[in-house]
C-alpha cells in the first residue's frame, strides 16, 4: 500500500513538473511572438518584459516599442501592463477568443525635428506591412496562432509632443474604448498595428485645440492613408466623434476646418478598412 502510494505521490509531482514546464515554454512563446510581430508590422525593435499565462487570462509586462533611428527619445510606446481576457477552451486551438484586452498606462511619445516626424516612419513601415505582407507573413509574426479581440480598452494614456524648437506639449487621455470589433482574427503583428493606429487616432482626436493645427493636420494625414482606426466603428458614434473634432478644430482657421475634414473622412473609412486590415491573414 505504501509503495503504491509512494508511486501516486510520483506521478503528482511529475505531472505538476511537466505542466510547469509547459507553461513556462507557453510564456516564452508570447513574449516572442509579441516581440517577432511588433518587430515586424511596425519596423522597429518590440520588447516585451514578460507574460503570465493564466486558465482564463493572458498577462503582459513592460512592452516597449523603440524609437525610428534617428530620433532621441527612449522609446516611441511604452506601456506598464496588459491583461487579455480569453476564453478558456480557445487557448490550445489555433484562434484564442479573447471578450476583452486591456492595457493600462500607456506613454506615448511623438517627435517632430528636422529629418522629420518618429510616427510618420513608424506609419509608413505599417503601410508597408499592410500592403505588401508576403504570404507566409505568420512565420515572420512569430505564430500561427491567430486572436478574436472583442473588445479593447486603454486606461491611463499619456502623449508627449516633442516640437522642434518649442516645449514638450503633454496631452492625457484616461480611456480608449473600441467595442464591437468583427473580425476573424488578428496575428501579433496586426495587433502592434491596432493599437499604435489607435492610439494615434485617439491623440489626435484629444489634441485638437491644444496641439498646433499643422502637426494635427500633418498627423491627420498619415493616419488617412495607412487607414486609421475609429474608436467606434458605429455609424452614429463615429459622427458623433467627427462632430467633436471638428467643434475643437473651430477657430483655428482654414487649416483647422482641414483637420475636421480630414478626420471625419478617417473616420467614415475607419469601418470598412478596418474589417478589410484585420480579416487579412498572412
Amino acid at each position: 500500500m505504501k509503495k503504491l502510494l509512494r508511486i501516486v505521490v510520483a506521478l503528482v509531482l511529475l505531472l505538476a513538473l511537466g505542466l510547469g514546464i509547459g507553461v513556462f515554454f507557453l510564456d516564452q512563446a508570447v513574449v516572442a511572438a509579441v516581440e517577432k510581430g511588433g518587430t515586424y508590422a511596425l519596423g522597429v525593435e518590440t520588447k516585451l518584459g514578460g507574460a503570465d499565462i493564466g486558465l482564463s487570462s493572458f498577462g503582459l509586462e513592460e512592452l516597449s516599442i523603440a524609437n525610428p533611428p534617428g530620433f532621441s527619445g527612449e522609446h516611441f510606446v511604452a506601456l506598464g501592463n496588459a491583461r487579455l481576457e480569453v476564453k478558456t477552451g480557445s487557448i490550445l486551438s489555433d484562434q484564442i477568443v479573447a471578450p476583452l484586452f486591456e492595457l493600462r498606462g500607456v506613454s506615448v511619445d511623438l517627435d517632430r525635428g528636422k529629418g522629420g516626424t518618429n510616427y510618420g516612419v513608424i506609419l509608413k513601415n505599417l503601410e508597408r506591412f499592410e500592403s505588401k505582407e508576403p504570404a507566409g507573413g505568420q512565420e515572420q509574426t512569430g505564430s500561427g496562432k491567430t486572436v478574436l479581440v472583442e473588445k479593447l480598452r486603454i486606461y491611463d494614456v499619456t502623449a508627449r509632443v516633442n516640437l522642434l524648437g518649442a516645449a514638450p506639449i503633454t496631452v492625457k487621455i484616461p480611456e480608449i474604448a473600441v467595442d464591437d470589433l468583427d473580425t476573424s482574427g488578428m496575428t501579433a503583428a496586426q495587433i502592434a498595428s491596432l493599437l499604435v493606429k489607435t492610439l494615434l487616432t485617439s491623440v489626435m482626436k484629444a489634441g485638437a485645440g491644444i496641439l498646433p493645427d499643422d502637426f494635427l493636420k500633418d498627423l491627420g494625414g498619415q493616419l488617412q492613408n495607412v487607414g486609421a482606426v475609429a474608436l467606434q466603428i458605429t455609424g452614429a458614434v463615429m459622427q458623433e466623434v467627427t462632430g467633436e473634432i471638428e467643434k475643437a478644430t473651430e477657430g483655428l482657421g482654414d487649416t483647422g476646418k482641414q483637420i475636421g475634414e480630414a478626420a471625419g473622412k478617417t473616420l467614415e473609412k475607419a469601418g470598412e478598412s478596418l474589417k478589410d486590415l484585420l480579416k487579412k491573414k498572412p
